[in-house]
């Protein structure tokens, strides 16, 4: 499936929904609009807009081009198209769409250039039921670090729901995009603006719907954390918490029923339950203090499951729990502690063990050289030793008693030794041989020179 046929059908809330496929002569397969983006195919199509796969002619590109259903009831939509041109082309960040362009076409009718993706949505990936919980929150992951992006622009987006989250695949890489801010606020917004989402209408997709939104009241932030974890409790669950037989029904349960409790299993332990249910509140002020403390949060539950990325490979750690600004807020840190201790023991060796201090490359050779040298000095000393006691000793030869030798007596050889030099170490059973003796010479020789060769090494 291409990207952008399940965002043509959003609804228009104030408006008449009127039916009938949208052909114009300016919107046909082949047409030129703007006199560079020829129309190719059909996408998708809806109530307030469809969306074509054209192609950008000046720079030899794909792009979607979402295209506005004009009508004498629905006025404002154009002023909302460009207010989605103007959110999104703020907001520059790998899980959210990119916006190229913005115009008019011949006809009159406004419309916006966007990225063309290849992949699905999440509501067709939820269409087979519910997904495992490691998945569910490594692919939502993505989407509140978008929305906290959004958030810190001023911005947000009050339509969270599967259909707005799209899969885009690229070979083996998968990233989740956020789509369609046809109805995003904005609170730096025009006077224009305001009036597009002015107080006291009722804005967003039922299901999804915060109670603020319900109610008509001016709404901020938490009304996407509450979407938020509306759609991660239908991917764990296989259901959204407030459904009910019509739209009626549902906005009355999410103004006046609890959500059923998370179901355990599939990987859905307490924990991850209790952050899920803590966006369902439905007093704003209880939810979570920020879409950054929510994927904090995530983040550390899906560390403690051992998992270290989430769906697009990008490293949990980096995103969420790196030092300065990206460090977790206390709150995280209080309420999601990581349970398994073989998990912390296993690590905080391998820490203790690298902040330690490492001897540099050169010192094991300088370490050897010391003690060749050393040894050297002691074996001469022994040897100056054992030549004065040849010396000294009478030009007869020293007869040994008859009785065992004992392993402690010294036995000295006859006078005049042999020229070379002194032998490193007496045996004490049998005088050295003469090969043994040259043995040793060349063993010290070349103890000798190694000193000499360490001696020399640029410390």
């Amino acid at each position: 499936m291409n990207a952008f046929a399940s965002a043509a059908h959003d609804p228009e809330p104030n408006g008449s929904d009127e039916s009938g496929p949208m052909r114009t002569r300016a919107t046909r397969r082949g047409s030129l609009l703007a006199g560079k983006y020829r129309l190719e195919s059909l996408l998708g199509e809806g109530g307030m807009a469809c969306v074509w796969r054209a192609h950008n002619e000046a720079l030899d590109v794909p792009v979607a081009l979402k295209l506005l259903r004009a009508g004498p009831s629905n006025l404002r939509l154009p002023q909302r198209l460009r207010q989605e041109a103007r959110a999104a082309a703020r907001l520059v960040h790998p899980s959210i769409v990119r916006v190229f362009d913005v115009g008019v076409a011949d006809d009159g009718e406004p419309f916006i250039v966007m990225e063309l993706l290849n992949g699905s949505s999440l509501a067709d990936e939820l269409g087979g039921g519910k997904i495992g919980s490691l998945r569910a929150v490594q692919l939502l992951l993505p989407i509140a670090e978008a929305l906290t992006v959004a958030h810190a622009e001023g911005i947000v987006h009050r339509d969270l729901k599967p259909e707005n989250v799209f899969l885009a695949t690229s070979g083996e890489r998968l990233q989740p995009k956020l789509l369609d801010f046809g109805i995003a606020k904005l609170h730096r917004a025009s006077a224009v603006a305001a009036k597009l989402t002015e107080v006291g209408t009722t804005l967003g997709s039922p299901s999804y719907m915060s109670p603020e939104q319900v109610r008509g009241d001016d709404v901020d932030y938490r009304a996407d954390i509450w979407a938020f974890c509306v759609v991660l409790y239908e991917a764990l669950s296989g259901a959204a918490p407030f459904d009910r037989a019509d739209a009626p029904a549902t906005l009355d349960a999410i103004m006046s029923a609890e959500p059923a409790p998370l179901p355990l299993g599939n990987g859905v332990d307490e924990r991850l339950a209790r952050l899920v249910h803590s966006g369902l509140a439905k007093d704003p002020a209880a939810r979570p203090a920020s879409m950054r403390e929510l994927g904090e949060k995530l983040a550390w539950w899906l560390l403690s499951q051992g998992v270290a990325s989430d769906i697009s490979g990008a490293s949990l750690a980096a995103k969420w729990l790196l030092p300065g600004d990206a460090r977790p807020s206390h709150e995280a840190l209080a309420e999601i502690t990581r349970p398994a201790p073989a998990f912390e023991q296993a690590t905080q060796p391998a820490r203790r063990r690298r902040g330690r201090a490492r001897l540099p490359n050169w010192a094991l050779p300088v370490v050897a050289g010391l003690l060749l040298v050393s040894g050297s000095i002691a074996w001469a000393s022994s040897s100056s030793s054992l030549t004065a006691e040849s010396v000294a000793a009478p030009s007869a030869p020293i007869v040994v008693a008859a009785s065992p030798p004992v392993a402690s007596e010294r036995v000295v050889l006859a006078k005049n030794p042999p020229v070379p030099p002194p032998v490193a170490s007496v045996n004490t059973e049998a005088p050295p041989s003469s090969s043994e003796s040259a043995a040793d010479a060349a063993a010290r020789a070349e103890a000798n020179a190694r000193a000499r060769r360490v001696a020399r090494l640029p410390f």
